[in-house]
């Protein structure tokens, strides 16, 4: 019987990345999500992170993945990466993190996240600084998304390109948290906080 790489790979991964990530995004994020009594986990993957920022937010949550993890934390319904199977404002809170950078249509599903939102989206994702910085985090994505058959697609944006596509979608920034530490020592000094982001986004309001 062969065990496969990623089989040995993914609990390694999990417990000295996205458990120290979890605990250091997980603050940071219900802050910028704060109040709110329900909350959309978007790409929720195995669950823990939303319910980390739902438990500090003191918050119903539930999450979508295209797909589905057994054994998440939250529970989490299949969907296919563009249309969320919700109503309009169903939850006070949606979060998108580490997802826009790896949906076939960034702008449909930020659409689909304000839309089915009553307060905020809380947006986490990257910044591409440069030539190296792509490189960098193709390389952080393949690393932490192959193990678990998660495409990479590498879309990732310049700061200029986040702006156009929040105004093409009508969400208005309105905190920003930039550097943003995601990983702790020694890692923090390869994989650069500067390339890091959190967002609370709100739909711009009309005319009255």
């Amino acid at each position: 019987m062969t065990t496969r790489p990623a089989a040995l790979f993914a609990p390694l991964h999990k417990a000295l990345v996205q458990r120290p990530r979890t605990a250091r995004l997980a603050p940071v994020l219900a802050s910028l999500g704060s109040p709110a009594q329900t909350l959309l986990d978007v790409g929720a993957g195995d669950g823990a992170l939303g319910l980390a920022v739902a438990q500090r937010l003191s918050a119903r949550a539930a999450g979508v993945d295209v797909k589905v993890q057994p054994g998440a934390a939250l529970e989490v319904t299949p969907f296919d990466g563009e249309t969320l199977p919700f109503p309009d404002a169903t939850f006070d809170v949606v979060l998108l993190s580490d997802v826009l950078h790896h949906a076939r249509s960034a702008e449909r599903l930020l659409e689909e996240a304000l839309r089915v939102c009553r307060r905020a989206v809380v947006l986490k994702d990257h910044f591409q600084l440069g030539v190296g910085a792509r490189w960098l985090l193709t390389l952080m994505d393949l690393a932490g998304n192959r193990p678990y058959g998660i495409d990479v697609l590498g879309r990732y944006l310049t700061p200029r390109e986040w702006l156009e596509l929040f105004a093409r979608t009508g969400a208005r920034v309105r905190e920003l948290v930039w550097p943003l530490d995601v990983h702790a020592a020694p890692l923090r000094a390869v994989l650069r906080s500067e390339v890091q982001f959190a967002a609370r986004l709100e739909r711009e309001r009309g005319p009255a």
